[in-house]
């Protein structure tokens, strides 16, 4: 998968080793799934030390709005995302949902959170829509008890938030190792 991609960005920039340069945009959100990428980026930087590569991070949404007006050449999304006319590589098991915590909340002394544990409590959903849609799937019928406080369309300032008392962000892992310095999270 990773030399799949790795041959993705080589065809758009045609050229041999020592005369290729350019540069190019990648787009993406706060994902585990940056560490794979920069994995790619290290060895592409070795192979091709003139290409210039520049990080642009986003909502799906924002990243696909940039990639449709051709300011993005390569783009990382968390699904749901409309693949339709992107030629792509799926990334299996690289992101969990996680719920973030205060280092002194109860929650903290658990390993994983289930829904009963949120229920009642102010959550910090994500701002898209069809990412709440896959939140509501995992609610089930008790998504109408879920008390939705805020909503955020990054994870680093929900995170401060968190520390005030505010309530709990729901993301992905790579948000909420991103956003959190002092605080915790569990995966869901």
């Amino acid at each position: 998968m990773i030399i799949e991609l790795e041959d993705t960005i080589t065809s758009e920039f045609k050229g041999n080793n020592q005369s290729m340069e350019g540069k190019i945009n990648i787009g993406c959100g706060e994902f585990m799934a940056m560490e794979i990428l920069a994995g790619i980026c290290s060895k592409y930087r070795e192979k091709y030390p003139l290409v210039q590569l520049a990080l642009h991070t986003g909502t799906a949404d924002h990243i696909l709005e940039r990639m449709n007006k051709g300011l993005v050449d390569v783009g990382l999304f968390l699904e749901p995302v409309n693949t339709e006319g992107l030629d792509y590589i799926r990334i299996r098991n690289s992101d969990h949902w996680v719920v973030t915590m205060r280092a002194d909340d109860p929650l903290a002394k658990k390993n994983v959170i289930t829904k009963k544990d949120l229920l009642h409590r102010p959550l910090i959903l994500p701002e898209r829509m069809n990412v709440q849609s896959e939140l509501v799937n995992w609610f089930g019928e008790d998504f109408n008890k879920v008390q939705a406080a805020f909503t955020s369309n990054l994870g680093t300032n929900a995170g401060v938030f968190t520390k005030s008392g505010l309530g709990y962000p729901v993301s992905i892992e790579g948000a909420a190792k991103s956003g959190q310095d002092d605080g915790r999270f569990r995966r869901m």
